[in-house]
């Protein structure tokens, strides 16, 4: 068994804020076909870790937007660290304000709503986009029409499946890639964003958010397993135009 890859693994996953485990970033790396001369945009970056998967692995160039100072600078740490701050780039904007005259290859949002929409992120993507430019992004859905209005009232009105990729093809696109999160990602991703909030609390025992923090925690678990474990998916996707 190879402990030091598992480690290294383990330290990656940590900073990809993804559902996507690394091996499926890296799948789908290769069916975007990335090399040396590719041109990646990443808004909601977080940490820019899928960028720097995509660097170490295939070479690309690559340009990533959050508004998180705190994760724009321990990315841009991490990329110097791999000598890849040259070809890869972090900056801590507001991707709504975002502008560039510089076109894309490929351009990603992955699980953010910060759009309105799927329509809405496809339509913000798409001006960044080379011709015959390619899309990732990450969504959740509804693995049934019907679901219990507690999910409802909590995550919004969500498409299923077929929903997505009825609103994929409105949007004049077509899935080249997916890829369903399993149970174990979920798990992941639920018990990262769990840790942040204890590590708050850790840090802050005497502020007045400080109850208001622990129940959340509370909220965020049985949401999960009540409700988000039986109901809802997770799925990352490359959609392009024919």
């Amino acid at each position: 068994m190879d402990h030091n890859n598992m480690i290294t693994k383990f330290d990656e996953s940590k900073y990809l804020i993804s559902m996507a485990p690394v091996e499926k970033v890296l799948e789908a790396g290769y069916y975007l076909n990335l090399n040396d001369q590719s041109n990646v945009l990443d808004l909601c970056c977080g940490y820019g870790e899928m960028l720097k998967l995509w660097g170490e692995a295939y070479g690309i160039n690559g340009k990533g937007v959050d508004i998180c100072d705190e994760f724009i600078k321990k990315g841009n740490e991490r990329l110097e660290q791999s000598n890849l701050n040259h070809k890869i780039d972090l900056v801590c904007q507001d991707v709504k304000e975002f502008k560039t005259d510089e076109q894309y290859d490929v351009a990603c949002l992955i699980g953010e709503v910060i759009f309105g929409d799927v329509s809405g992120t496809i339509q913000a993507l798409d001006p960044f986009l080379k011709e015959g430019g390619k899309i990732v992004i990450g969504e959740p859905y509804y693995k049934q029409k019907d679901v219990p209005q507690a999910l409802i009232e909590f995550e919004g009105d969500l498409l299923t499946l077929e929903g997505l990729y009825d609103t994929f093809k409105r949007s004049g696109y077509y899935v080249s890639y997916m890829a369903g999160c399993t149970d174990n990602e979920w798990e992941r991703y639920i018990s990262w964003s769990a840790r942040r909030d204890l590590e708050w609390l850790r840090s802050h025992p005497k502020d007045k958010g400080f109850d208001n923090k622990e129940k959340w925690i509370d909220t965020w678990y049985k949401m999960y397993f009540n409700y988000r474990r039986p109901y809802e998916g997770w799925a990352l996707f490359i959609l392009e135009k024919i």
